[in-house]
């Protein structure tokens, strides 16, 4: 799976065995494969709260000892409405088959996506502040264009999307980006006016859940 094709998709990995399976030991394990934190988590916690977990995905699970667990093989696809779509058991899928119909989820949401109308704001920056609201709301799912003036060089960055764009006077720079995770997400300001000052936020884009 791309990196730039990050908003199709989201990976979740379930841990049956929370005892072994501690938030910093899951950490380590998700840098040794390079996981891009953004679009990739891995899920422990108290195992009375995963059980429910496990039974929602009819996961059986058995401890045999110490880090020896025996339980379901599951991988499944859940589509962006939260609908549960294909499972595969086991190792008898291979990773082609599983690109594939990744591939024609997506282009399923895409057709879905385009009869929606894209969402644009315009963001004015005048004497290092948003001349507008503070606070933009949107919700899951939809496309979001930002579009962007300023008096003063500066570079924005959107937290929890991780995109940056550099603004000059007299230009209109245009951040997109699918709302696909939810949260308040801060933009921030950094260098105004082509300084090395501390960065400023400026205004929260708010993606509530569909």
């Amino acid at each position: 799976l791309k990196k730039e094709n990050r908003d199709d998709y989201f990976l979740l990995n379930i841990t049956t065995d929370p005892e072994v399976d501690t938030p910093k030991v899951l950490k380590s394990y998700g840098r040794r494969f390079e996981a891009d934190f953004h679009s990739w988590a891995f899920l422990t916690g108290d195992k009375k709260d995963l059980s429910e977990v496990w039974r929602s995905f009819g996961v059986q699970v058995k401890k045999r000892g110490k880090g020896l667990i025996s339980h379901t093989e599951l991988t499944t696809l859940i589509d962006r409405r939260g609908i549960r779509r294909i499972d595969y058991y086991g190792h008898s899928w291979t990773e082609k088959e599983v690109l594939k119909d990744i591939a024609a989820l997506a282009k399923e949401d895409q057709k879905v996506s385009s009869a929606k109308k894209e969402r644009t704001f315009d963001i004015e920056i005048k004497k290092r502040k948003v001349t507008g609201e503070k606070v933009i709301r949107v919700k899951q799912g939809e496309q979001v264009s930002l579009r962007l003036t300023t008096d003063e060089a500066v570079t924005l960055h959107l937290h929890g999307y991780d995109i940056e764009k550099t603004v000059k006077p007299g230009e209109t720079v245009v951040m997109s980006f699918r709302a696909h995770a939810t949260g308040r997400f801060a933009i921030e300001s950094h260098g105004l006016g082509g300084k090395k000052e501390k960065p400023v936020t400026l205004l929260y884009i708010e993606v509530l859940p569909r």
